[in-house]
């Protein structure tokens, strides 16, 4: 509820609050007898105006001359006291169901004559409050029920969904877990292609170099030969020697040299490089 201030003056009192407050202090008159509080039971004394402990009304009120006097608890003393009008003074006798407010007589003698068709009794006002509260207060509880089993099934709501959250999160965890696997396994297959390529290139192209290795002694030993023969040999020595010499040659050039195959090797490898962002390196190695 927004309630708008004035300067220097809060907002308006609560006088259920204050009710409250008051009603809990359990503050008890002292006795009037020995000047004692807060010794219970305490009693009033509507006779004599004034209020006993249990004690002193034991004592000063047991002879016969005070029998006649109406003795009360002081707690319902203090819930039956009547209440002045604070305008003029004068007891409440009726009560407005129009302004919701209790009457003297001199405020209901100022009160206009169609608004006394709405005043009733105290006895009847309070009958009537009395109903009303009770419905009131049924209503409330009905709220009171709706309320708590609002909060119980907000309650199941918010544990469904906690327990959907957990299971949603093991089921991201399976996927996740799963594609892992996946790609642990697949990087191993990859791997171990790349082993078997490597493994099998390797081979070759270490034949094909023990091969090149071997030949070289031969063609530098037979250009050396040619060199001598050319540089030592006479003309005689030279025919005699000389088409022996270009047969041997013509033989050695036309021996089957992997030099083609150094040459697919090095395109092959340069495939293999990680960089080339390719997978010929895949493909299996044919000699030719």
């Amino acid at each position: 509820k927004v309630t708008p201030l004035k300067d220097g003056i809060g907002p308006p009192a609560d006088v259920l609050l204050r009710f409250l407050l008051q009603a809990s202090t359990d503050i008890q008159p002292p006795c009037a007898n020995c000047d004692k509080k807060g010794r219970p039971p305490m009693f009033y004394c509507n006779t004599c105006g004034q209020a006993l402990c249990n004690g002193c009304r034991e004592e000063t009120h047991r002879a016969k001359m005070f029998s006649a006097h109406d003795i009360i608890p002081v707690s319902k003393y203090t819930k039956e006291t009547p209440k002045k009008c604070s305008v003029h003074g004068e007891q409440y006798i009726m009560f407005s169901t129009v302004q919701k407010s209790m009457l003297c007589i001199n405020c209901y003698r100022d009160t206009a004559m169609e608004s006394r068709l709405h005043c009733v009794d105290l006895e009847t006002a309070y009958s009537q409050g009395c109903r009303k509260l009770d419905r009131a207060v049924l209503s409330l509880r009905d709220l009171q029920v709706a309320v708590r089993d609002g909060i119980t099934m907000l309650k199941n709501v918010l544990e469904e969904l906690r327990r959907n959250s957990d299971s949603e999160k093991s089921a991201v965890n399976a996927v996740v877990q799963t594609i892992h696997d996946a790609l642990t396994k697949t990087q191993e297959n990859l791997l171990r292609d790349v082993d078997c390529q490597m493994e099998g290139k390797d081979k070759v192209i270490r034949g094909q170099l023990a091969q090149l290795c071997s030949v070289l002694p031969t063609i530098k030993l037979h250009l050396t030969m040619c060199a001598t023969i050319a540089n030592a040999a006479s003309k005689y020595d030279f025919l005699d020697l000389a088409y022996p010499l270009i047969d041997r040659l013509t033989a050695i050039t036309h021996m089957g040299y992997p030099i083609r195959q150094v040459f697919l090797s090095h395109f092959l490898i340069m495939h293999f490089h990680p960089q080339a962002g390719s997978h010929h390196f895949l493909q299996p190695l044919h000699p030719a």
